[in-house]
C-alpha cells in the first residue's frame, strides 16, 4: 500500500517536472522570436555603394517611408518572422519573395505566392527569377520598395 501511494507520489512528481520544464521551453523559444517594433528593424545608414530596398509606399502595415534596408547575397521578404524583410500585411504570404544576387546583379523571384509580386506594376510569374535595376518599384501587397 505504501509502495503505490509511493509510486503515485513520484509520478506525479514527474509529470510536473515535465510539464514545467515544457512550460519553460515554450516561454524561452518565444522570448527569442519576440517582433521587434517596425522602426527598430529598419537599417537607417546602409553601407555607401551597396544596394538596399527603400520603403515608399506602406499602407496600413507599419513600415515607415523612408526606412532601408539593405540587400544581402540572399534577401527574404514576406509574413513570417524567418524573412529577412518581415512585411506585417495580409496580402503578403509567408514566404514571398526573395532577392538573390549572382553574377554581380540582382535578381527578385516570387515564391509562389497568393497575391503575387510586382515589378514596375508587372506581376511577375512563379519560380522565375527576373533582374532588378537601381529606381525599379517592388509591390508586395500594400508595401512598395525602390531599389536604391
Amino acid at each position: 500500500m505504501i509502495l503505490l501511494f509511493a509510486l503515485r507520489i513520484l509520478f506525479l512528481l514527474l509529470l510536473y517536472g515535465f510539464l514545467g520544464i515544457l512550460v519553460y521551453l515554450i516561454w524561452r523559444d518565444l522570448q527569442t522570436h519576440t517582433v521587434a517594433p517596425a522602426q527598430e528593424l529598419a537599417v537607417r545608414s546602409p553601407v555607401p555603394g551597396r544596394q538596399r530596398l527603400v520603403v515608399v509606399g506602406s499602407g496600413e502595415t507599419g513600415l515607415p517611408e523612408g526606412s532601408q534596408y539593405p540587400l544581402g547575397s540572399i534577401t527574404t521578404l514576406g509574413r513570417d518572422l524567418a524573412n529577412d524583410i518581415v512585411i506585417s500585411d495580409t496580402f503578403a504570404s509567408s514566404r514571398h519573395a526573395r532577392i538573390e544576387q549572382r553574377e554581380g546583379r540582382f535578381w527578385i523571384e516570387d515564391l509562389g505566392s497568393k497575391n503575387g509580386t510586382l515589378l514596375n506594376g508587372a506581376r511577375l510569374a512563379p519560380y522565375d527569377p527576373v533582374p532588378v535595376h537601381r529606381c525599379d518599384i517592388i509591390s508586395i501587397g500594400q508595401t512598395r520598395f525602390k531599389v536604391g
